[in-house]
């Protein structure tokens, strides 16, 4: 079976639920009332070349097959309502929303199809479904599991889960054929996942394991950690994680290094050489293999660290791009004096990754484009707060009012 490295991370903010309701399919054709924007894919004269907007607010979960796929937040009237628009138009499409008892969501996996966990905010419940929808909006199939917080990941027509049930189940992607599943003495409730699929299938489950991916059979665990695991992302077949002491990086069982921590670290990217790591005021990057210290950089604010390639990418009072490799500075550029900027968002936009450009957002409601080169290109505003954004061509940002869809001016 031929499988590919996924790298997922575990643990990041708000990268693993969402809060808010249920499911059920609701038919949307014309009849739509609170979905129907009003003044319908309008122009917005300010800012970056506005191509439509439509007044559902949320956040952007991901493009896919012409789709701009969201999901309402727990803010607003309908809780966790996944929503569909055309991409290219902002026409609303379907909307998804399902049986009341639900009030945890994952993130969605797309695929050949949009896969996404649910379960109960009772940590332990066992309770809990996991979905996969077409890009019609339609019930491909569910299965029951345990409550999901992490998001299922996808590799050679297996998904796969774990609840907090402390079961790993694999189901065929075409119909949700229930493969195996694996079951752990751990029972730790909060925290599973599955932490990337190389030659394994690499779970977290209060322990790292790695697993057949035909049969589950546990291959190996390692037992060597430090009490509770809050993250953990496999790259390359080794295990990088953080715990209550520090980093480690794991592969084949045994432990191949670890750097100790007094508090809280966090794991901000993983390139081929370097585990960049926020802690406290400051960042690290270690060698990937060895586990030695190669620079660190401690007048940061770690809440707001991107890795995007061989850079990564520092806000604060400011917007920083270093050198992944030896933390050498490439650029500083202040967007607006006094105002702090959020987390970069960093993405490739010039052909198979030739340039790249980060969004960074000011107070609640403005967002800049800055080229590779730290020159900032542009500056939006929206009339509510900004939840999020994705870049696919267009640059499709979440509000708490409505969608927005930008042309790409650089």
């Amino acid at each position: 079976m031929d499988r590919r490295a996924l790298l997922t991370t575990a643990g990041t903010s708000a990268a693993l639920v969402g809060l808010g309701g249920c499911l059920e399919r609701l038919a949307r054709e014309s009849d739509t009332t609170t979905e129907t924007p009003s003044e319908s894919n309008r122009a917005n004269e300010s800012g970056a070349g506005s191509e439509w907007q439509h007044d559902v607010g949320g956040f952007v979960s991901t493009v896919a097959d012409g789709l701009v796929i969201g999901r309402r937040g727990p803010a607003l009237e309908v809780r966790d309502q996944l929503f569909a628009l055309d991409a290219a138009t902002g026409d609303h499409q379907w909307e998804y929303q399902g049986p009341d008892g639900y009030n945890v969501q994952t993130d969605l996996t797309v695929d050949d199809a949009i896969y996404f966990g649910r379960g109960d905010d009772a940590i332990g419940s066992g309770r809990g479904t996991t979905y996969a929808l077409t890009f019609d909006g339609e019930e491909r199939w569910t299965r029951s599991t345990g409550s999901i917080y992490s998001p299922p990941r996808v590799d050679d027509g297996v998904v796969y889960v774990v609840g907090d049930d402390a079961v790993v189940r694999a189901f065929a992607t075409a119909d949700g054929t229930p493969l195996w599943d694996t079951e752990f003495d751990e029972q730790r409730a909060i925290g599973n996942t599955v932490a990337g699929i190389g030659e394994s299938v690499y779970v977290c489950v209060g322990t790292i394991a790695a697993l057949d991916p035909d049969d589950g059979t546990i291959q190996w665990t390692s037992g060597a950690l430090d009490e509770t695991i809050r993250t953990a992302t496999a790259v390359d077949d080794v295990v990088y994680l953080t715990d209550r002491h520090g980093v480690a990086a794991v592969a084949d069982g045994e432990t191949r290094w670890r750097v100790p921590f007094e508090s809280h670290a966090r794991i901000e990217g993983i390139t081929p050489t370097r585990v960049i790591v926020a802690q406290g005021d400051g960042i690290y990057a270690f060698d990937t293999t060895t586990g030695d210290e190669r620079w660190r950089l401690e007048d940061s604010n770690p809440a707001t660290v991107t890795v995007h390639g061989d850079r990564v990418y520092v806000g604060g009072g400011e917007i920083r791009a270093l050198e992944t490799t030896d933390g050498h500075e490439l650029w500083t550029e202040t967007v607006e004096a006094g105002v702090p900027v959020g987390t970069p968002t960093v993405v490739d936009e010039g052909d198979e990754g030739s340039d790249h450009a980060a969004y960074v957002q000011t107070d609640e409601t403005r967002l800049h484009r800055l080229d590779a080169d730290g020159e900032v290109t542009w500056t939006k505003s929206f009339e509510s707060e900004i939840r999020n954004l994705v870049v696919d061509g267009r640059v499709f940002v979440g509000t708490a009012s409505a969608i927005h869809a930008l042309a790409p001016q650089r």
